[in-house]
């Protein structure tokens, strides 16, 4: 089935890009509500055709982590986090798996979640561990110590007595 999506995709898996592609543009310009529901859209044209495993399907839900993201929706965007991370494509591109747990923490610093920033680096660095990546561990490494560096900045100082 990969290799039929890759050699020839057909006019419903077309249609599903594009209307991924259209997606991407919305949440560009600030309308991720309708991003979601074209992306949904998106990856049901899409797994309609090839079924639920493929690697575009993971394409698909990044820019819908965002959107979730973008509005707050931070169960929704937990759940896509965790495709993400444990499909079994990641044993195959442990680099795109680093990636996302990077991009991700970033969008959930930037919206003021820092606890969820690091809830997904600790994930991503225990699922690199287990594919035996360490450089890319360190990476990751690198970012929770910054992350947790800030909490405890921001941390309010207990008072005195």
């Amino acid at each position: 089935r990969e290799d039929q999506l890759e050699d020839h995709p057909g006019t419903r898996e077309l249609l599903s890009q594009a209307q991924e592609s259209y997606a991407r543009g919305l949440l560009d310009v600030g309308r991720a509500r309708e991003a979601v529901e074209l992306l949904e859209v998106a990856l049901a044209t899409h797994q309609d055709e090839f079924g639920h495993g493929t690697w575009r399907t993971l394409g698909v839900l990044r820019p819908k982590l965002f959107a979730h993201v973008d509005l707050g929706e931070w169960r929704n965007a937990e759940d896509i986090r965790y495709t993400l991370f444990f499909t079994e494509f990641r044993k195959q591109d442990w680099r795109a798996l680093t990636a996302d747990a990077l991009r991700i923490a970033d969008a959930y610093r930037n919206a003021g979640q820092n606890e969820l920033a690091l809830s997904g680096l600790r994930a991503g660095r225990n699922q690199l561990v287990r594919l035996g990546r360490p450089n890319a561990v360190a990476q990751l490494d690198r970012v929770l110590v910054e992350i947790e560096a800030e909490r405890e900045r921001s941390a309010p100082e207990p008072s005195a007595r």
